[in-house]
């Protein structure tokens, strides 16, 4: 009878503890084993119900950190976990501070790499104006409370693996922006181009884009290819990113790519890009509307609309045209269009000297390209 009793105190304890704690096995990346954990007692859990135990090996002495990092990277590419990952992303992703949607475009809102949660630019930009904030607490992350990090160091790259691994095409995008430019880890093509690549394929519109972009120009260890420059390019634009509505919108313009010319193409990309706030697409509008490009109805109202929208983007050639309309007498007054053109002229002039990285002489012409020695022309406004 005591035995009875013992037995069923028994298994009234295993059913507490099965039904308190919901066991998952998964195996390790590393070790290649199997290992065991309980949701909610050891790691818990990623919010998918998906275990976050993980196995810690030791390195080997003559391993570093940053070696084990590029390893578990070729690991991660080589075994395709990520293929045969759960790589759909919540369609229906809130921000958590204005509980309001998220936009499929990542550029509208900023990912939080510690705990994967995503901000509206608006809201990030509130909490970090906030006063009712510690300068503490506007470092850590309002979510999770980890210290922001970053970008290229050592626990950005950690993180950044950590979402890599659970198929998150977003991390995937990210990462390989570090291998592209070198920040935190060694510069590479193929791992850059490998990640893109599966993130592109799972429908990240950045991957699209910049994979697109190495195809069209041939770079970045990439063969030069017009198709799958236009496939990539297209996909991005069809899922509302305004650069590629914009760039496949000059395609068409100029008839470029392979592409027949289109200006009624052209005129709606780049109407969908404007309406986003594309500084170039908007200035490529205006001026359809200025000249009536493509046989579409003259409107210098909307012309100057979108040109000043783009110039007031501090956008050098919408700030120029915008200069010359009010020369023309489509402004308002003469002494608006000196200051239009005038910082037209400086913006432009910085850029040109940032691309060649040397210092203008005085008596060279300007590289605004106002015909003027840069003394007489840039260098003496900037005084």
């Amino acid at each position: 009878m005591q035995r009875l009793q013992e037995q069923q105190e028994q298994q009234e304890q295993h059913l507490v503890t099965t039904t308190k704690y919901k066991l998952q096995t998964k195996t390790c990346i590393n070790g290649g084993h199997k290992n065991t954990s309980a949701v909610g007692i050891v790691g818990g859990n990623d919010g998918d119900g998906n275990s976050q135990e993980h196995c810690h090996h030791p390195l080997p002495p003559s391993q570093t950190k940053s070696e084990q990092e590029q390893q578990e990277v070729k690991e991660i590419l080589r075994k395709k976990p990520i293929k045969e990952a759960k790589l759909v992303e919540s369609v229906n992703e809130d921000c958590p501070i204005c509980l309001e949607p998220l936009s499929k475009l990542s550029i509208e809102f900023t990912r939080l790499t510690c705990c994967g949660n995503g901000l509206h630019i608006k809201c990030t930009t509130e909490l970090i104006k906030s006063s009712s904030l510690t300068i503490k607490q506007k470092h850590t992350c309002i979510m999770c409370r980890a210290n922001h990090v970053k970008d290229g160091s050592e626990e950005d790259i950690r993180r950044l693996l950590g979402w890599v691994k659970k198929g998150k095409t977003w991390a995937m995008s990210m990462l390989a922006e570090r291998y592209e430019d070198g920040v935190g880890v060694a510069k590479s093509d193929q791992k850059s181009n490998e990640l893109y690549e599966i993130a592109a394929k799972k429908g990240n519109v950045v991957a699209q884009y910049n994979l697109g972009l190495f195809y069209h120009q041939g770079t970045h260890g990439l063969t030069k290819s017009k198709e799958k420059a236009f496939d990539l390019i297209t996909a991005a634009a069809n899922q509302g990113y305004p650069a590629a509505q914009y760039k496949l919108g000059l395609y068409y313009h100029q008839g470029t790519s392979g592409l027949t010319k289109s200006h009624e193409k052209a005129f709606d990309l780049f109407t969908a890009a404007a309406s986003q706030g594309y500084p170039e697409a908007q200035y490529m509008l205006g001026l359809y509307y200025y000249t009536g490009i493509g046989g579409l109805t003259i409107s210098e109202e909307k012309a100057f609309d979108l040109i000043t929208d783009a110039a007031q983007q501090h956008y050098p050639d919408a700030q120029f045209m915008l200069g010359m309309m009010y020369v023309d007498g489509k402004g308002r007054n003469v002494t608006e269009s000196k200051e239009w053109r005038a910082g037209a002229a400086e913006r432009l002039n910085q850029s040109m000297m940032k691309k060649s990285k040397k210092k203008q002489k005085p008596n060279a012409k300007c590289a605004c390209g106002s015909g003027k020695k840069y003394k007489k022309c840039c260098r003496k406004n900037k005084k």
